[in-house]
């Protein structure tokens, strides 16, 4: 089965230096001054399902042809808390987390507030 998802891999699912590009558009679209962006499958999931925070906006990589369960479950939820859910390039999605690995997935949030 990791076979099977590294050979589904596309060239444009590889992070590669941040470039001018992304800098640009990193400018363009900002986040509201109280919010932050989380990246990756994990991070975004558990937060979607925890509920800690409030949600400006999901990203999904608008390349991705096959989701895994997850990213699905992530968008189903955003979906019905009627967060609004934006299909973007990799080099948007680059240029928000700044270059972190993302797994094709950010979530605007507001900051989480400890105990």
């Amino acid at each position: 089965e990791n076979i099977a998802e590294f050979r589904s891999l596309r060239d444009d699912d590889f992070v590669r230096k941040r470039s001018k590009i992304c800098a640009e558009e990193a400018r363009s679209d900002k986040k509201s001054n109280n919010s932050e962006i989380l990246f990756g499958i994990s991070p975004c999931y558990m937060a979607l399902m925890q509920s800690r925070r409030t949600f400006m906006k999901l990203f999904l990589k608008s390349t991705r042809n096959q989701q895994r369960p997850e990213v699905e479950a992530a968008c189903q939820r955003a979906q019905s808390c009627n967060i609004p859910v934006q299909l973007v390039s990799r080099r948007k999605l680059d240029a928000l987390c700044e270059g972190h690995v993302h797994q094709g997935l950010c979530l605007e949030a507001s900051p989480l507030h400890y105990l």
